[in-house]
């Protein structure tokens, strides 16, 4: 059984070689990494190759046309990656879906972390209906595919929800067994106060699946017309990652 991780990205190429770093650092056993890019009229789409081809990795494009929200675009990319790779090339593997910001500075074996289940990942809950995150989610193929479920925003049983939103189709059948990776929020490090707003620009660090993934959260930033000005924050970035991919 081998891991296929698909990483989403946009429009932050200068964070992809030190994810990539990360991954083949601390991920144990067989996996394999691909990219899924998401663009708009090939924005970044050679600077994308170029990594992959150095890197030696599989890269998809989806391109998307202008005019949907940043959830939507979010959703696409996932929905067609599981349509068009997932069900057809990853049946009996382990899938891992990752954002484009999230970094594994320890040592991680996700075949172990199923082992008691058949998907994992952060769970949302709006109302009463829960669903969830899949920023970062692993799930046994044979497991998922049989269930009627999308990765879109929208209103299910009365609940409008995110990106993921179609996922609480998942939580609702009964033979799945689901396990909740939570998330914690780190107070510093090295002297780093990331509690501060000056350090994290009003979405702190995440941690996820046991403290093992650092999420820098909102990398694309969404909420500024998707135009990235968070050179203190990535400077705070670079000071974590250095003592773990150096």
């Amino acid at each position: 059984m081998k891991v296929k991780i698909l990483v989403f990205t946009f429009n932050r190429p200068e964070l992809l070689e030190r994810q990539v770093k990360c991954l083949r650092k601390y991920l144990q056993g067989d996996y394999e990494i691909s990219i899924i890019h998401d663009s708009r009229e090939n924005e970044y789409l050679e600077q994308f190759q170029a990594i992959c081809s150095e890197l030696k990795i599989d890269f998809y494009h989806h391109d998307s046309p202008f005019g949907k929200t940043p959830s939507q675009y979010h959703s696409d990319s996932i929905q067609w990656a599981y349509d068009n790779i997932i069900k057809s090339k990853s049946v009996d593997d382990i899938v891992m879906l990752l954002d484009h910001d999230m970094f594994l500075f320890e040592e991680f074996d996700a075949i172990e972390y199923l082992s008691d289940c058949d998907i994992a990942g952060c769970e949302q809950s709006r109302g009463n209906i829960k669903y969830i995150w899949p920023g970062l989610c692993l799930f046994k193929s044979k497991s998922i595919i049989p269930i009627d479920f999308d990765f879109y925003p929208g209103n299910f049983f009365g609940q409008e929800l995110d990106t993921g939103g179609g996922t609480c189709e998942i939580l609702r059948t009964e033979e799945i067994k689901f396990k909740d990776t939570g998330v914690l929020y780190p107070s510093d490090y090295d002297e780093i106060d990331l509690t501060e707003d000056s350090a994290h620009l009003g979405y702190p660090f995440e941690l996820h699946m046991d403290s093992k993934f650092l999420h820098f959260r909102n990398a694309s930033s969404w909420h500024n017309n998707m135009i990235a000005d968070d050179d203190t924050k990535i400077n705070v970035l670079n000071n974590i990652l250095k003592d773990f991919i150096e």
